[in-house]
């Protein structure tokens, strides 16, 4: 879609239809208004189906990061062994860690929190993925529509994943002094006991991860994982979680940005994952392997 096309395509309809041209109620369209209202209809159906194909992409980038799994070969299971020894080794580490926090408060400290807090927060980068997404589709900018629908995708993977696993384990907010150990199953609805693990690291290491990747550049990558490194230590400046939520939300927001920008490439090229399309009938679901 090009805005300039769409504005003067309007303008011209809107002129035909306002200005003396020797058209009144009742007569017929001219040969070029009928073309207008043509070109029109063609540039939103166009608009339409491309909408269409990038929300059937959405399902198709959060279908992978479920299923990928599933397809993980030795290499994967293991970084993901790995991945669980680590996150064992950080629970030992959650007292310590919380103690350093409690005594280092500072004007600065709770400065870079707030910023920390909000690169991570869902209510602002909901609506900045969105904001991405319409750039791209207002300025026909192929990067920033699939960059917005990538951090989309980002979002909604962390909600799938996140949510669930907070109101399963229960586990009790560092604030609430009930120690590390503290599950209750199926009881983290409240918040009280929705520690595990946080949401605000996992977003914003996966935003950092589909952002360097799609920059590609290694000060931009520097800094876009510092600024997400801010939420994990955030979350645990403000006595929200453990050391070891924040470190497994942080590696499971790299693996969902790294997924997800696998799914999207992997898309164009025709490689492997779930398909789903929308088709004259309805959609299509399709499988690959």
């Amino acid at each position: 879609m090009s805005i300039r096309l769409h504005q003067l395509s309007a303008l011209c309809l809107i002129c035909n239809l306002i200005l003396p041209s020797g058209y009144s109620h009742g007569q017929p369209l001219s040969l070029s208004t009928e073309r207008e209202f043509v070109l029109l209809s063609e540039m939103a159906t166009c608009d339409t189906v491309s909408v269409g194909r990038d929300l059937s992409g959405v399902v198709h980038s959060v279908g992978n990061v479920l299923i990928s799994p599933l397809r993980w070969d030795g290499g994967d299971a293991l970084i993901a062994g790995g991945f669980v020894i680590a996150a064992t080794g950080s629970f030992l580490l959650d007292d310590e860690m919380r103690e350093v926090m409690l005594r280092n408060t500072s004007k600065l400290n709770d400065n870079l929190e707030r910023i920390g807090f909000s690169y991570g927060a869902p209510q602002y980068a909901g609506p900045g993925a969105v904001a991405v997404y319409l750039s791209g589709i207002i300025a026909d900018n192929r990067w920033l529509r699939e960059t917005g629908l990538m951090l989309a995708e980002t979002i909604i993977s962390t909600g799938i994943i996140q949510v669930p696993l907070k109101i399963i384990t229960g586990r009790a907010r560092p604030e609430a002094n009930k120690g590390n150990h503290s599950f209750m199953l199926f009881k983290g609805v409240g918040q009280e006991r929705s520690s595990f693990f946080s949401g605000h690291a996992m977003i914003a290491f996966g935003y950092s991860t589909v952002l360097a990747r799609q920059i590609d550049n290694v000060f931009a990558t520097i800094g876009l994982y510092g600024l997400a490194a801010l939420t994990p230590l955030a979350r645990m400046y403000r006595d929200r979680h453990w050391l070891s939520d924040a470190f497994i939300g942080s590696a499971l927001g790299v693996f969902v940005g790294n997924t997800i920008v696998n799914s999207h490439r992997g898309l164009e090229s025709g490689d492997s994952g779930l398909l789903i399309l929308p088709t004259g009938v309805g959609v299509s679901i399709t499988m690959r392997f």
